[in-house]
Formats: structure tokens, C-alpha cells, sequence
């Protein structure tokens, strides 16, 4: 638009010159009065479309003084008579009124085409951000694309930002940028604080020509040098985003090199945007407002599901963690309960050092956590560092924001579980409310978990019982399961097993026996050979043993062991004769631990075997009824950690079978 004001301009000096030298021209050769006037009028004619009315007008002014003072002296010379001074006072008055009336034509036509353009260049701003709705759901890339919008058609504008109000405490937080950096997102100025706080607080647009002679500094331009980039603005223009006259933010444009920058136009485009805007973000938060309604019902769909497929307390506790670091976008988080002194400790944790997770031991009111626990109420801290009620701990480096809910099952305080970020104001008030359904499902869960557990350990309390009813059967057996265990999990531990290996083995090594409880004592008793019935009847104490046992989720590994702890690695052996690898490495283990007991006890048809000869029965029975790798390692064992077997070596007959050949352990 400025471009083309001036090649009016410049054309218009040239038609004025132009049309002043033909004058001259005319004055000088005594050219006739018609065409004095002809080229008058196209030179205001010229001026009106070029100047508008104020600059014709002067361009009028000017030939009538010509006319008057220069020209007319010159024809009365030529002409005689009153018509003379007729046609000047006619010419003079239709230069005057050509010029006016043009000129305000002009002129009107010029700002109705302004008009049109502005229109314009709002519309286009105005459709850009409705393109930019659904292609940036995102509300901080939508606030950050409607700020380049609204600076490319309000072309004086540099910088800028868009501030949205914080519903719980009113305060207002930038959330898009322009010329700022993307750190200052997130800080918050409250009402009546600078230009944005002073809008907020009287819902009013602001334009503000000079900020260094603004009548209006000493009330609200105090948080104008927040930022360095704000320290050489010169002017700026600012308007409440609203709804419905409810104020949900703020949009300021600012000029950093130019007093007087911008004006009631720009102001009114300002607002223009700023309508769309609210529309926008209106659209945004109904978007995000869904997507966390799915969010939250898939996040306690998925906890459900947990909570019956996950009864195991680590699994569930290590599913929870997971889920809520991914959820919301945690830098750290950690489930703490209270252990029998009412202290809380870490039992779960994300994104920790492994020094804080073991040496964290909190009171009740102790930090965040503790003040959850000791309040049974959930929090939301945006600022650590400015918060009364924390900002005297010492948070970890780099911690600014957390939330925290606890932990309740049958109205008492269980645990808490706490999230943080890194980020200022990371959390929100939907955020929290997620948490705390997630806690209660979790609180849940977690008691579900204990009572089961509760169960399972008073169900295998009476499959103990078994065991030992069983042993008091047969007296030749008893402690044969303890031993049993004990062997079976220093060689699991000895082939680098995993912990929970380790367990699910020595669980299967205490009941192995327990499908014997199925066997008449006059069998098991007798001192002579088992007829072929007998023997079929002893075969089936590892079946009879996961019937009894199979029904417990967590046996499922136990049963397998159980079931094949008697198949020999040819597949000679039972229930199912399978072979060499194809025998869980459970199993193998059991039954080499098993058949190493059974030798070097006493039966009632045979004498207990020495240390010795039982480990020579053993290799030589390698590769046939044992796995050769297992039996290996038991030989090492017995070597390196002789502690294992201290009771043999207590008994008189181990000790005489031990003296009689000594090197057989190695």
C-alpha cells in the first residue's frame, strides 16, 4: 500500500511539472484563455487523483493565485471587457470545488480500497488459523502459528506472546511465543501485573504509542522488562481473548525500534484475531478434553485388566509405574509405602538413582510425599521453589513441578505415589484428577494383591502340613524335602539362575513329594522289592501331586517341575518320558537333588550310601537318568562349599565313607 502512495506521488510531481512548463509556455507564446483553463483543470484533475483533497486544494490554490496575479494581467491586454473578471472569479471558485470534491472522492474511494485490503488481510489471517486448527491440535503450536500470523499482516508488529489464564488460582502463564525464546513459556504474571496483567483485570484492548511517555506506566507496565527482549520495546498493542465475556487470555504485539507503530486499525485487527483465536483454542481443549476422556478410560481399563491378570505386587506396582511415566510425561516418578515404623519408603521407582531409591526413609509431613501421607489428600505443585508449604525442602536439581496423591485402602494410608518434572507448571488440575483415580485403583489392587498372597502362604502352610504328615508316614523320609530344598537351590544358584527361578525351584523342591499323601504306607514302608502294581502306584505321586497343587496361579511353573521331576535324560524315565533338553532344567535339577538324598538315606530295604559312593552313583548315571551339566556342578558344589552338607558329614557312617576315599570329590 505505501508502495503504491508513492509512485502516485512521484506521478503526480511529474504531471504537476509537466502541466506547470506548458503553462509557462502557454503565458510566454500568449496562448488563448480556453486553453489556459483547459490545462488547469487537468493539472488539479492530476493533483486530486494523485494528492487527494488536502494536496489539490493547495495545487488549486496555487493556479488560482497564478490566474489572478500572473495571468490575467496578461489577457486583459489582449481582451477587453468585464468578462475578463467573470471568468476568473468562475475559474478560481470551479478550481476550489473541483479540488475539494474530487479530492474527497478520492480520498474516500482510497480508504474504502484501505478498508478492503485490511478486510482482506484479516480474512486471510483469520482463514489461516482456521487451516491451522485441525492440522495443529497442539495448543502451544496453535498459539505459536496464530502469533506468525498476526505479526505478518499487522506489519509493524516484531515480537510477541499469547498469555491463557490458569482456572485454579486465575494467574495468567504464557503458552506461545514470537521473538522470544521457548524457555519463558510457562511463566506466570498475575492480575494487574504489567500490559497482559492490567487487560486481564480490566478485560480492555490496550494501545500504547510511546511506552516510555505512557500516562498509564506507573500502573501496570512494571513486568514489561521481564524479559530482555523486552527492554527496548517502543511500542505495543494488546486485547483480551474472551468467550462468552469470560477472559481466557491474552494477546500483545510489541515494536522494539519505532515509536507510534501502530494504530486503532491495527488494534481492531488485533481483536479480530484474537476472536478467532478464542474460537481456536475453544476447539483445542474440547479436542484434548476428549482425548483425555479416552485417555482416562483406557488407563482404568488397562488397570483393571491388571489388577486381574497381575497378582503379583512387583509386577503390578513395576505395570503402574510404567503406565503413569508414559501417561503424563514424567521425568521421575516412585510408589512409596509405609513400612511397620509408619516411614515411607520406595518400592517402585522411575528415572531415580539407585542411591536415592535405598537410602529414601520419610516421616509423616516429611516433604511432599509425607505431607500426602499425613494429610491423606492428593497435591499439585506447579513451582517447588514457590510454594509455602514446600518451598523450604531442597528439592533434587532440576525439580520444579510434581504431583502426588496417596495411597488409601479401607480409609488408611497405604503408600503414595509421585510423579515430577523438570518443566515449571508441567502438571494440571486434570492431571491430578487422572492420578488420584489411577491411586485408587491401584490402592486396590494392591490390597487384592496382599490378601491373595495372604491366601496363597496360608495354602501352602497346609500343603506343608501335608508334607510333614506325609514324612511322620514314613519315618526313613523324614526332612527329605528340606534337604531336598536345600540342595536343589545351592546348584540353581550355582548355574546363575534368576531369583524368581531360584524361588519357583525351591517351592517345587519343598512339595515334591506331596502326591505321596496318595500312596497307602504299607508301600511306601515296604523293606522288600514293589510288585509291578506297586510300582505303578508310586509312578503316580507326581500326577496326584499337581492336582493337588494346580489349581494355585502361581504354581504354574511348580507343577511342571513337580510333574516331570522323575523323567530320566534318555527318556527312559516318567511321567512322560521325555528327554535331555526337552525336561525343564527345573526338573533335572530336582532330580538329581532328589536322587542324591534318597541315596544317602537310610530305607527300609537298604543302608544309606556314603558321601562317595553317592556321587560316584551319580556320574555314573550322567548322560543316562541325569543331565550330565547338572551332576557336574552338584560334584563342584560339594567341593567348594562343603557347609551345604554338614549334616551328612555329622552322620558316623558319611564321615567312615568320606575317610575310606577321600579324592571322589574331586
Amino acid at each position: 500500500m505505501q508502495i503504491k502512495a508513492q509512485c502516485k506521488q512521484r506521478v503526480g510531481v511529474v504531471l504537476f511539472l509537466f502541466f506547470v512548463a506548458t503553462r509557462i509556455a502557454l503565458y510566454i507564446s500568449g496562448g488563448k484563455l480556453v486553453f489556459l483553463i483547459y490545462f488547469s483543470f487537468l493539472m488539479i484533475g492530476a493533483s486530486v487523483y494523485c494528492f487527494g483533497a488536502i494536496g489539490s486544494l493547495l495545487v488549486a490554490s496555487l493556479l488560482a493565485f497564478t490566474d489572478t496575479y500572473l495571468i490575467y494581467p496578461f489577457l486583459r491586454e489582449i481582451y477587453v471587457g468585464s468578462e475578463i473578471s467573470i471568468t476568473l472569479v468562475i475559474q478560481v471558485f470551479s478550481y476550489l470545488l473541483i479540488a475539494v470534491v474530487g479530492g474527497l472522492i478520492v480520498e474516500k474511494n482510497w480508504m474504502q480500497k484501505l478498508k478492503l485490503q485490511r478486510t482482506e488481510s484479516e480474512l486471510k489471517v483469520l482463514q489461516d488459523i482456521d487451516k491451522a486448527i485441525p492440522v495443529t491440535l497442539d495448543r502451544g503450536k496453535l498459539l505459536d502459528k496464530v502469533l506468525e500470523l498476526a505479526i505478518q499482516v499487522i506489519k509493524k508488529a516484531e515480537i510477541g506472546s499469547i498469555l491463557l489464564v490458569e482456572p485454579s488460582d486465575g494467574t495468567l502463564t504464557i503458552e506461545g511465543v514470537y521473538g522470544y525464546p521457548e524457555h519463558i513459556k510457562g511463566t506466570k504474571i498475575s492480575r494487574g501485573e504489567g500490559y497482559t496483567g492490567w487487560i486481564a483485570e480490566n478485560k480492555k484492548p490496550l494501545l500504547v504509542e510511546d511506552t516510555q511517555y505512557d500516562i498509564s506506566r506507573g500502573r501496570f507496565i512494571s513486568k514489561l522488562t521481564n524479559f530482555k527482549e523486552d527492554i527496548g520495546i517502543k511500542s505495543s498493542i494488546a486485547t483480551p481473548i474472551m468467550v462468552s465475556d469470560e477472559l481466557i487470555g491474552v494477546i500483545i504485539l510489541h515494536n522494539t525500534t519505532q515509536t507510534h507503530a501502530f494504530n486503532l486499525n491495527d488494534l481492531s485487527t488485533l481483536t479480530s484475531v484474537a476472536n478467532q483465536t478464542a474460537v481456536a483454542i475453544q476447539n483445542t481443549e474440547f479436542y484434548q478434553r476428549s482425548q483425555r476422556a479416552v485417555t482416562e478410560a483406557l488407563v482404568v481399563y488397562k488397570v483393571g485388566q491388571a489388577i486381574t491378570s497381575r497378582l503379583q505386587m512387583d509386577e503390578l506396582l513395576s505395570f503402574v509405574m510404567d503406565s503413569a511415566m508414559q501417561m503424563f510425561s514424567a521425568n521421575e516418578g516412585s510408589i512409596m509405602f509405609l513400612d511397620e515404623s509408619d516411614f515411607l519408603r520406595i518400592k517402585v521407582s522411575s528415572g531415580l538413582d539407585s542411591k536415592i531409591v535405598k537410602e529414601t526413609r520419610l516421616k509423616l509431613g516429611e516433604s511432599i510425599a509425607g505431607w500426602v501421607a499425613l494429610n491423606k489428600k492428593p497435591v499439585l505443585v506447579n513451582d517447588i521453589s514457590d510454594d509455602p508449604r514446600f518451598k523450604k525442602m531442597q528439592p533434587r536439581a532440576g525439580l520444579c513441578s510434581a504431583l502426588s496423591v496417596p495411597l488409601i485402602a479401607k480409609e488408611k494410608v497405604i503408600g503414595v505415589l509421585n510423579l515430577g518434572s523438570t518443566c515449571p507448571a508441567k502438571f494440571n488440575q486434570s492431571d491430578l484428577r487422572l492420578l488420584t483415580t489411577l491411586a485408587s485403583q491401584v490402592a486396590i489392587a494392591i490390597e487384592n494383591a496382599k490378601l491373595f498372597r495372604e491366601m496363597e502362604e496360608l495354602y501352602l502352610d497346609t500343603i506343608k502340613s501335608f508334607v510333614a504328615a506325609i514324612e511322620a508316614k514314613d519315618p526313613n523320609t523324614r526332612g527329605h524335602s528340606e534337604h531336598v530344598t536345600k540342595y536343589a537351590v545351592a546348584i540353581a544358584g550355582a548355574m546363575n539362575t534368576s531369583e524368581q527361578e531360584i524361588e519357583i525351584i525351591r517351592v517345587a523342591a519343598l512339595l515334591h513329594d506331596i502326591g505321596k499323601i496318595g500312596v497307602h504306607e504299607d508301600i511306601l514302608n515296604k523293606p522288600g522289592s514293589l510288585t509291578d502294581d506297586e510300582y505303578r502306584v508310586i509312578q503316580a505321586h507326581p500326577f496326584i501331586a499337581t492336582q493337588i497343587i494346580s489349581h494355585i496361579p502361581r504354581m504354574k511353573e511348580v507343577v511342571n517341575i513337580i510333574y516331570h521331576h522323575h523323567e530320566h535324560y534318555n527318556g527312559n524315565g516318567y511321567c512322560c518320558g521325555l528327554k535331555g533338553g526337552s525336561i525343564p532344567i527345573g526338573a533335572r535339577i530336582l532330580a538329581v537333588a532328589d536322587a542324591f538324598d534318597a541315596m544317602t538315606s537310610a530305607r527300609p530295604y537298604r543302608d544309606a550310601l556314603s558321601l562317595s559312593e553317592a556321587i560316584n552313583e551319580l556320574k555314573r548315571n550322567a548322560n543316562e537318568q541325569f543331565d550330565p551339566k547338572i551332576v557336574k556342578v552338584f560334584c563342584q558344589l560339594i567341593e567348594k562349599n562343603p557347609e551345604i552338607f554338614q549334616d551328612l558329614l555329622d552322620t558316623q557312617e558319611l564321615r567312615e565313607g568320606l575317610t575310606e576315599s577321600p579324592k571322589v570329590v574331586h
